[in-house]
């Protein structure tokens, strides 16, 4: 186990052992008689783990009334800074913890990594250790090593190294998300925590629980204010672009695009030095599904792209008539379309797919019945969000399907 963290001689070496074996089971009959023996309360081994860190690892209620009562500091740490609450907090013992706290332990001592006690509970998914720690005034936005706060400034290169990082802290409630504990996060939240923390990956809460595909978290969040709409200061990618990079089932995508809808996303956001919107990424790595899904509430396809390319021209390369279909349902706008513009002279067969330049010509040179006409200048004016958007306007339901591209599905 190694030497006395003093250096001291083989008894005393024996008597620490000797407590620290009482603290792990809880006997305080031998505790006592090793402390009327002279053995300092303090004693510990080169870790720095002390009895009173067993003792409260272990919840043993009495054994740590006893050294707290022959002067053993609540706050004594580790090597590494980790105080006996930190222990009774990781294991969820909310009377060792109460004990420490009334003895005078600090609530928000951190360790060398920056991690309270709170976050410790937290990580470890401990709610009544959390609960317990609120309540005797532990904040919830200490420092850590874990995340980053929103940042105050920001610069970089094109190269992996960031620099200027400011306002480095973290906060228990991006761990906790991560494990899916709704309860937990509810608790935290509740405390006033910062809803849109990030981690070292630039992922704020919803982030997260879009890329684990946690449904019921990101619900919560919502519910208790995250931005929807927040992004990652690199790339500038949304929770959405992220739903999409995920490549998560077409079933858990659509549940995770319609509550960050709910939350007011917004679905043209570029991101990328490339300025992709969802609907240019979801082209980028082949899903169809989820380009039907975007299209139907409002994304557009004629918003500026990356390398002048349109998602129109890419789907039309890539023979995706479907879709090609739906863009053209959604209305295009044929000037930003300039790989046409020699549309005549290649007398339509500006693609190798047949349908596709049929389309394409009908659509071009042919008049569009009213009927088209109106669902692409009412998609216009509502603009994305459509779905959203419709619960509020009294039409039929029939008209309201046609909107939302429902009768090409």
């Amino acid at each position: 186990m190694g030497s006395l963290a003093g250096g001291g001689e083989s008894k005393g070496f024996i008597l620490v052992s000797h407590l620290h074996d009482a603290a792990e089971c809880g006997d305080t009959t031998l505790a006592r008689h090793l402390l009327e023996e002279g053995i300092d309360v303090r004693s510990s081994y080169d870790d720095g783990v002390t009895a009173l860190h067993l003792a409260s690892c272990k919840g043993h209620v009495s054994f740590v009334d006893l050294l707290l009562k022959s002067r053993c500091p609540p706050d004594i740490g580790t090597s590494i800074g980790l105080t006996p609450l930190h222990y009774a907090a990781a294991q969820g013992h909310t009377k060792v913890i109460e004990m420490l706290v009334s003895a005078g332990a600090h609530v928000n001592a951190s360790c060398a990594k920056g991690r309270t006690p709170l976050f410790v509970a937290a990580e470890n998914g401990t709610l009544e250790s959390v609960k317990t720690l609120l309540k005797a005034g532990s904040q919830v936005n200490c420092a850590s090593d874990l995340a980053m706060k929103r940042w105050s400034g920001f610069c970089c290169s094109m190269g992996p190294v960031l620099t200027l990082l400011i306002a480095i802290t973290t906060s228990p409630c991006t761990v906790q998300f991560r494990s899916g504990n709704t309860r937990l996060a509810s608790a935290i939240l509740a405390a006033g925590t910062e809803r849109n923390i990030l981690n070292k990956n630039f992922e704020s809460p919803v982030h997260i629980a879009v890329r684990t595909g946690d449904s019921l978290m990101l619900e919560l969040l919502i519910k208790e204010g995250c931005d929807v709409n927040y992004c990652e200061p690199v790339g500038n990618v949304t929770p959405l672009h992220m739903a999409i990079n995920m490549q998560h089932s077409p079933a858990l995508f659509s549940c995770l695009l319609n509550l960050l809808l709910q939350g007011g996303c917004i679905l043209n956001w570029r991101a990328y030095s490339t300025l992709e919107t969802p609907l240019y990424r979801s082209l980028d790595i082949d899903r169809e599904d989820i380009c039907k899904m975007l299209l139907s509430n409002g994304a557009n396809p004629n918003l500026a792209s990356p390398f002048d390319i349109t998602a129109l021209q890419k789907a039309c390369r890539r023979g995706k008539t479907y879709l090609v279909n739906l863009m053209l349902n959604c209305g295009i706008n044929w000037k930003r379309e300039r790989w046409l513009q020699y549309y005549a002279a290649q007398q339509g067969e500006v693609t190798e797919f047949k349908e596709i330049n049929k389309m394409l010509r009908r659509w071009k040179t042919e008049v569009v019945s009213l009927q088209a006409q109106c669902r692409i200048q009412i998609r216009r004016i509502l603009e994305e969000n459509l779905k959203q958007k419709l619960q509020y306007i009294p039409v039929p339901q029939k008209v309201r399907d046609y909107i939302l591209l429902h009768d090409l599905l």
